[in-house]
């Protein structure tokens, strides 16, 4: 079913939906803008001036998790004046937690660059098998240590899953001393441990906000921490890490495999992307789409449907976003 149909059924009567157009556009008009009471839509093509240009919104709904942009001084500023509130959908847990899954698969067993000598060289990857027992085509992830980095909605989802692997799941987050061990995760710790638990895991997975505190959380030193052969998948922001320390630790053998779905390219088109000669290597690289699911996209216009409902009513939002945290 087409987005549009799916706003006009889920969403309330009462709201006059005014569509994005393509950047230069000059639709919707100013005059459009200055009624309008909600802004819903992704919070990198929100400006200060088209904030100007809207003085009666009072809620901005983001279609995603990530809230970042919107932290910008001169955002945050007009927000906090304003009194707008912000919310997020947080539909996409359930899609980016199964990516994850499947990265730590791909990696695991070596699938992207045995993929890529099928279909380049006709090759069947011989010198990987005679080395199989050194562990030329990668293991299992049974009985392997996994660290998820963040406890939001994609943490919580991927938990269970990873446990139905048979992993051993350790979560750090801000507070774990909030959280209980059971079937899913066997053990929260604090982002004081994160480096100890750097040292001990065999597959890493990032999944927090980007803050102050989580920005470049996994710098060059704390890569020199991990053990050879961990993987490291990275759902977060492509500024929660050192990218090029991980491409380098990559490229050295000093860790089993990598999975970037986020890029500081996104926010800073100088930092270069992985060229060709990356596609032999353990390196699995997506363009921000670990979330973007059909399903995720119908459960976040749905979402956004029940929270306008609310706010015509007066009522309490769900998933608001605490200004102070940044989540």
């Amino acid at each position: 079913m087409p987005e549009i149909e799916v706003i006009a059924e889920q969403w309330p009567e009462q709201i006059a939906f005014v569509p994005s157009t393509p950047a230069g556009d000059p639709a919707p008009a100013t005059e459009a803008r200055a009624d309008l009471d909600v802004l819903v839509g992704l919070p990198f093509h929100l400006t200060g001036e088209l904030l100007d240009e809207m003085p009666n919104v009072r809620l901005i709904h983001i279609l995603g998790h990530g809230v970042d942009p919107l932290f910008a001084p001169e955002l945050l500023g007009r927000i906090r004046e304003r009194g707008i509130t912000v919310a997020r959908t947080g539909c996409a847990s359930t899609a980016a937690a199964e990516y994850a899954i499947m990265a730590m698969v791909t990696l695991a067993r070596r699938i992207t660059p045995m993929h890529y000598d099928v279909l380049a060289n006709g090759g069947w990857s011989l010198e990987r098998k005679v080395r199989r027992m050194e562990g030329g085509l990668g293991g299992e992830l049974a009985g392997k240590r996994l660290l998820i980095v963040g406890y939001g909605g994609i943490g919580r989802e991927l938990a269970p899953r990873a446990k139905a692997f048979g992993m051993e799941v350790t979560v750090l987050r801000r507070h774990p001393a909030s959280e209980r061990s059971g079937p899913s995760v066997d053990r929260f710790a604090g982002m004081g441990d994160l480096d100890r638990e750097l040292s001990r895991t065999d597959h890493l997975v990032l999944a927090v906000p980007l803050t102050e505190e989580t920005n470049g959380v996994i710098d060059a030193a704390r890569v020199s921490l991990l053990r050879p052969a961990t993987c490291v998948v990275n759902l977060a922001r492509g500024e929660v890490v050192d990218e090029a320390a991980l491409l380098r630790a990559l490229e050295a053998g000093w860790i089993g495999g990598l999975a970037l779905d986020v890029w500081r390219h996104e926010v800073d088109p100088t930092v270069p992307l992985p060229g060709s000669e990356w596609l032999a290597r353990n390196l699995l690289a997506t363009p921000h789409i670990s979330g973007l699911t059909v399903e995720a996209r119908l459960r976040s216009l749905e979402t956004i449907g029940e929270s306008l409902r609310r706010f015509l009513r007066g009522e309490k939002l769900a998933h608001v976003v605490d200004l102070e945290l940044g989540y």
